[in-house]
């Protein structure tokens, strides 16, 4: 049965490789799709913040993402031993609210009407709904364990996340409906007075629970969720020693969650003996306690498991054990001191824990796609610069510009004015309201920073209306030192999403963008050792090219094909054979237009699989003395780092797959 189940997922999991690598190419080929896919995105977000003003229901669920939002956000802060990113986690969010509520309502109407009955009956919103939607709510925890190829990895607090993110998606799209569809009633009933809690001070608002004389809570969706993924993380690790028995907590957990759901739908209509039960287990009070000492004890297990492989991870100066209360004081030190170094910190932390989990748990699998990456991961980190970004321009917001002039001769500039007028005459609340909606739309595709830099570009481009109005009636003024600033624009753009690769474009159309060459060649040539290829003859190129090739990083064949090029901005000299297997293509190059500054010459190994019948020609890169990776993998790090938004994992294939001469 388990070879049967393996198979399985083997197969799924290279279908899923296909479709991916059919989808990379098909937007290689087509890249004007991304183009209008990012324009799509804006043009939806803008009208989204512009229906804030005018739809009701829109502002409506704009409070309830942020009360959404927030609840992940606070496990995020308190789960210290995660291994999942921020967009992992966020994507977990976006599948409780788009396929565990769909994929629940067809379930329950399709066995409600099955058996003949309606969704209002009692058996079917008190009993089967509770089931169903508790069950269900763990679909994307165990797609992710079915399918991930790190999923052996993951630590106790990566399953209480995924858990809280599955569970307040779910619970968005319910609250999304019950505010739409009760009105001004929302959360409020005649005897029970209010039932939904969303409170600020409040660890994991949205439980349910009367106001008026309380006798019993529910949990909400994201705590209940969380505290069954959390068990079943439990279990995964203790079933090497409980065996079967192991599984009893998440079972014992799931039938809480049930309960508490079950009693909160069904009130007084169940037996007393069932209300009994519920009572002894306290009434709902007590699961959010329960989730809480079970947390506590995970991130007390987390850390205690990577203090075991310590010896294996590289660790900072007097940094003698590792646990959460040190690394949570670096990092808001360096906040306010050293943001360069928060940056560095965040990832450090992040994927130490990863690799320690990968040593202890990780199958030969993950260890076979993982280590390798995290190794070289552990070397090279970049820090994102949008807080500083923002920080320059609050600065030049509030506190660089002076007095502005007003005129009716610019009809132009006067919107400008109107904007600031506008923006002005907001409330705190008002305000608070855009940039927190603006934010929550926002950070799940760009990440915290990035979401950061962009909302507040938007504020500042909103709260400075009168100096653009102010440039638009005196143009002139751009000639002043003074106005030397603009220079920062520049910096501005490059924070901004596809902002960077704009401001590099603009850049070089006016002259100011560098040229290629490599390392110490002078802008404009292409120089390698003084020499470039389209000055020499055949003869000299060849005889260069053999005494290169004994440098490769790869043995290259007497028979192999020689080309020596002179490339816009670099040179490049390409050997080409076939062993019968493989298909090898062989580049030595110098520093190409948009590579590092300290690149310098490099070689590049590229083996492709010749197609057959049915299967296309597969491309793989070299990075490692046994490692290669996919060409679509090679070619997405290639355009994230020409865009200036790479992974850290993109930056160490370029790094790696790059040999030095």
């Amino acid at each position: 049965m388990n070879e049967k189940v393996g198979k399985f997922r083997h197969y799924t999991r290279t279908a899923l490789d296909r479709v991916e690598l059919a989808w990379q190419n098909f937007i290689r080929k087509y890249p004007a799709l991304v183009s209008l896919y990012m324009i799509l995105s804006w043009i939806c977000v803008i009208v989204f913040l512009i229906s804030l003003f005018f739809f009701k229901d829109s502002r409506k669920m704009s409070v309830q993402f942020l009360w959404s939002f927030y609840v992940i956000l606070q496990l995020w802060f308190l789960c210290r031993s995660k291994t999942l990113t921020w967009k992992q986690y966020t994507r977990f969010f976006m599948a409780g609210a788009w396929i565990t509520v769909p994929l629940t309502a067809i379930v329950v109407l399709f066995l409600t009407k099955l058996f003949g009955g309606s969704t209002s009956d009692f058996w079917s919103m008190s009993v089967l709904t509770p089931i169903v939607e508790e069950v269900i709510k763990l679909v994307p925890l165990g797609l992710y364990l079915f399918l991930s190829r790190r999923a052996s990895s993951l630590s106790l607090a990566d399953f209480a996340l995924i858990g809280v993110a599955s569970g307040a998606g779910f619970q968005l799209m319910e609250e999304f409906a019950r505010r739409i569809a009760s009105g001004n009633s929302y959360g409020f009933t005649l005897l029970g007075g209010n039932v939904i809690q969303w409170d600020l001070f409040t660890l994991f608002p949205g439980y349910m629970e009367e106001s008026f004389l309380p006798t019993q809570m529910s949990a909400g969706h994201a705590l209940l969720t969380a505290m069954i993924t959390l068990s079943i993380g439990i279990a995964i690790r203790l079933k090497s020693r409980l065996k079967s028995w192991s599984f009893i907590l998440p079972g014992f957990s799931l039938f809480i969650a049930i309960l508490d759901h079950a009693i909160w739908n069904g009130s007084y209509q169940f037996p007393d003996w069932i209300r009994a039960v519920h009572k002894l287990l306290g009434s709902g009070y007590e699961t959010k306690t329960w989730f809480l000492i079970m947390l506590g004890l995970s991130l007390f297990a987390d850390y205690g498991l990577i203090n075991r492989v310590k010896e294996k991870l590289p660790r900072l100066q007097h940094e003698k054990v590792i646990q959460p209360f040190s690394e949570m004081w670096h990092l808001f030190i360096a906040l306010g001191t050293d943001r360069k170094r928060y940056g560095y910190l965040l990832h450090f932390y992040r994927e130490r824990r990863e690799l320690a989990f990968t040593y202890i748990y990780g199958n030969t699998e993950a260890k076979e796609h993982r280590l390798p990456k995290l190794t070289a991961n552990m070397e090279k980190y970049y820090q994102v610069l949008a807080l500083l970004a923002a920080s320059v321009l609050i600065v030049l917001v509030y506190f660089g510009w002076g007095n502005v002039g007003y005129g009716n001769e610019a009809c132009f500039a006067c919107l400008f004015d109107s904007l600031q007028n506008w923006w002005d005459r907001l409330s705190g609340w008002e305000k608070g309201v855009i940039v927190a909606s603006a934010f929550a739309l926002t950070v799940p595709f760009l990440g915290v920073w990035s979401a950061f830099g962009a909302v507040s570009t938007g504020v500042g481009f909103a709260a400075s209306g009168k100096e653009f109005a102010d440039v638009l009636r005196n143009p002139k003024k751009l000639m002043r030192p003074e106005y030397a600033t603009a220079s920062l624009i520049d910096l501005l753009l490059r924070r901004i999403p596809f902002g960077k690769a704009f401001s590099k474009k603009v850049g070089s159309k006016s002259g100011g963008g560098s040229s290629g060459g490599g390392g110490p060649n002078k802008p404009g040539k292409n120089n390698h050792d003084g020499k470039e290829f389209s000055k020499m003859t055949p003869e000299e190129q060849v005889k260069i090219a053999k005494q290169y090739s004994k440098r490769a990083p790869i043995e290259i064949p007497e028979s192999a094909k020689i080309k020596a090029q002179s490339k816009t901005g670099y040179e490049q000299i390409s050997y080409k054979w076939n062993d019968g297997t493989y298909k090898y293509e062989v580049r030595w190059h110098t520093r190409t237009p948009g590579a590092p500054e300290n690149q310098g010459n490099t070689w590049v190994v590229q083996r492709t699989i010749p197609g057959s019948g049915g299967n296309k020609p597969q491309t793989f890169f070299k990075i490692g003395e046994d490692e290669w990776i996919e060409g679509y993998k090679w070619y997405d790090a290639i355009a994230a780092r020409k865009a200036g938004t790479p992974t850290p994992e993109q930056i160490s294939i370029l790094d790696r797959g790059h040999w030095k001469d």
